[in-house]
């Protein structure tokens, strides 16, 4: 059988691509083979074993595809003009997403399984700082279409689809409500973690590239758009609608949305907070809140989750970035209820929550615990439990409970001709770079819906030279970023990440295990005693089957009309699934299976498509003129008395050794009448290894009412 060989698996899922079976699965960042599926055709052991076959997991699980290994491989070369045409390739906003993504590629990064994942995000934002001055975007443009695009939200989804379609020849125009471009990205991150300026920077770039963007247009009407020429709409108006808690004097003057409180903050305005604020949520917009009071003169900050820390939908590093700063966390505790909120305070009470069952997001569930309310008085609560898409009724078009817009997640499509919507208006809150996997679907789509082919595809950067993969080194860890202290930061909007040095970003790059380099001989195979997999199909006696309704008549293994029903108790009936999958079989290797079980005295299914191709079933030889034929699969049948089971195993496990191709061994019989299988027993008795109950024909038997 095969095995994932677990200190060698790095969860880059190439044997899930390559398994025809679907029998692996990834799980607690391992693959897992399921026995009862593997047909041991021996393909996942292919992949494992093929250098570069398929990407790495970091470039797997990032959302736009960027190809990390290569970037940070032209660091480690001391070559970031490189690096940073490496992500250009993907993404139009290297800057921002070097600074504020939530990097889930670092979750998958193989070197985490020997020290520490490598900084992944911390080197883009290095190719971006020190390769910029060097690297001139080289964007192929084509020929004008003709066509007109508008893209309603000028956010990350809106603008990536807008630069990609530009790029293609389309005129495109990005029509945004607020005075300047950048959606949450401009209003909602903080100045210390995301600056203006760089935003700034970076959609000067789109609008170079030929985009359009006219601030101060809010767009209600998908038909007026047309009527006014424009041949396809993007929908990209983010989720900006702050989730409300649902409990009475919410609305009172010092209860603040952390949307709109970051927004005014972001834009300048001046906003009080007070000396006591709560925070109510877990996620990195109640960190952003908690963070900014503090800098707009907070004394004590307090952020309440119903959950524990575990569950916290915050990244880690904004999470201990908080605490560094002072902000004090209570986990289990959610509010109640406003008791008062005036003018000056906020009296507010809170209920204790204990931990039950996972609930859809797969975090445990909170429940109330009666009798455990507490009261406290703020200055100002902010409220950050979620954000929900807020759609103009005048686009007609059918929108989820959530409000979020309904889409075919192929294309991206609405249910309109020509319109199409992606990002947090679609997802609800996500990320920055998964809106601009959104923004790159939506190009793609729109531009087949014009007429086009859809490759937004760019080549910017050199071509990789010979990469030696690196020695896996314990032990050395990732330089930790250079920051302003806390006393430099807290007081102040000052961005609190430095970035790497020239030689911490070499070193941390030369960390990258170039695990898409290297033969991982991650799958093994143990040789078995016995012929490929023996699986033994015990059913419940006269239960039918799911999908056919019959009970006791053939199964999908046996692929016969009436085997189940023939043999007799104290028989075995035998299916022999020959041929790998998605490379067959020749019926050569099938007739030296059939000829070794014809010496063994078995009984051919006369019925089988196999068996009426043999020249004498006695024989089991088959008729000459097919024998250089291939075939994807086949299925050869037969019938013997229980007493024969080891020596005609036996016979299979040498026949086996001569043939190049799968074979997988299906047995059944029928139940005694106490309900107990002879079949069962005897491989027990016997020690011969099997699966009990293929998926395929559960609930098949012979009816124990029906005698012998």
């Amino acid at each position: 059988m095969f095995k994932v060989k677990e200190d060698a698996c790095i969860a880059c899922e190439a044997c899930l691509y390559y398994c025809p079976m679907g029998a692996i699965s990834i799980k607690d960042n391992r693959a897992h083979i399921d026995q009862d599926e593997c047909v041991e055709c021996a393909l996942c052991q292919r992949a494992g074993n093929t250098p570069g076959l398929f990407k790495t997991p970091c470039s797997s699980f990032c959302p736009a595809g960027i190809d990390v290994p290569r970037y940070i491989q032209f660091i480690a070369e001391g070559k970031p003009e490189a690096a940073l045409a490496v992500v250009r390739e993907k993404i139009p906003f290297p800057a921002i997403c070097g600074l504020v993504c939530f990097h889930p590629c670092e979750a998958r990064c193989a070197r985490s399984q020997v020290d520490e994942a490598v900084a992944i995000r911390m080197l883009k934002r290095f190719a971006w700082e020190h390769g910029s001055r060097g690297f001139q975007p080289r964007p192929k443009v084509a020929p004008a279409s003709g066509k007109r695009v508008a893209i309603i939200g000028s956010g990350p989804a809106g603008l990536t689809a807008a630069y990609y379609l530009a790029r293609l020849g389309h005129a495109v125009t990005v029509f945004e409500a607020q005075p300047e471009p950048g959606g949450m990205m401009m209003l909602a991150i903080p100045e210390y973690r995301l600056p203006k300026e760089v935003i700034r920077a970076e959609i000067k770039e789109i609008e170079e590239a030929g985009v359009e963007i006219k601030t101060n247009t809010r767009i209600d009407s998908v038909d007026r758009l047309f009527q006014e020429g424009y041949h396809a709409v993007f929908i990209a108006t983010g989720a900006q609608q702050g989730q409300r808690m649902g409990t009475k004097g919410e609305d009172g003057p010092r209860v603040m949305q952390a949307v709109s409180f970051l927004r005014k903050v972001k834009l300048g305005d001046k906003v009080k907070v007070g000396s006591r604020v709560a925070v109510i949520g877990g996620g990195n917009s109640a960190i952003d809140a908690a963070r900014t009071a503090l800098r707009l003169g907070a004394e004590e900050v307090t952020i309440f989750y119903r959950r524990s820390q575990e569950e916290m939908p915050a990244t880690a590093e904004e999470f201990e970035e908080a605490l560094a700063e002072g902000v004090k966390f209570r986990y289990l505790a959610a509010p109640s209820r406003i008791l008062s909120s005036d003018e000056k305070k906020v009296e507010i009470e809170f209920v204790r929550t204990s931990l039950e069952e996972p609930d859809e997001s797969g975090r445990r569930r909170p429940r109330p615990i009666e009798g455990s309310e507490f009261v406290l008085r703020f200055d100002s609560v902010i409220v950050a439990i979620g954000q929900r898409p807020e759609v103009s009724r005048q686009f007609n078009l059918p929108t989820a409970q959530s409000g979020a817009i309904q889409v075919d997640w192929d294309t991206l499509a609405t249910a309109r001709e020509g319109v199409f919507a992606g990002g947090d208006v679609v997802t609800g809150p996500a990320s920055i770079i998964e809106a601009i996997s959104a923004g790159r679907q939506g190009a793609i789509s729109i531009d087949k819906y014009l007429g086009g082919d859809g490759d937004i595809s760019e080549v910017l950067a050199p071509a990789e030279e010979a990469v030696i993969p690196p020695e896996e080194v314990r032990g050395k860890r990732r330089p930790p970023m250079p920051k302003l202290s806390v006393e430099q930061r807290v007081r102040n909007f000052r961005q609190v990440e430095l970035g790497y040095s020239p030689e911490m970003a070499r070193e941390e790059a030369k960390r990258c295990l170039r695990c898409d380099l290297k033969e991982r001989n991650c799958i093994i195979f143990e040789p078995s005693p016995w012929p490929r997999a023996i699986r033994n199909h015990f059913s419940q006696p006269g239960v039918p089957h799911e999908t056919t309704g019959i009970a006791g008549r053939g199964t999908e293994e046996m692929k016969t009309n009436d085997v189940t029903g023939r043999f007799r108790r104290g028989w075995v009936g035998l299916g022999l699934d020959v041929g790998r999958p998605g490379v067959g079989t020749r019926l050569r290797d099938v007739e030296i299976l059939t000829q070794a079980l014809a010496k063994l005295g078995v009984q051919f299914e006369a019925k089988n498509p196999i068996t009426m191709m043999m020249e004498d079933p006695r024989t089991g030889k088959l008729r000459e003129d097919i024998l250089n034929e291939k075939v994807m699969s086949c299925v050869v049948e037969a019938l013997f008395p229980i007493e024969k089971l080891e020596e005609v195993l036996r016979g299979l496990r040498e026949a086996t050794a001569e043939v190049n191709t799968v074979v997988s061994v299906c047995a059944i019989n029928r139940a005694d009448p106490d309900g107990t299988y002879p079949l069962r027993r005897k491989l027990d008795q016997l020690g011969i290894p099997y699966y009990i109950n293929g998926k395929q024909n559960a609930g098949l038997g012979r009816p124990l009412a029906e005698k012998a």
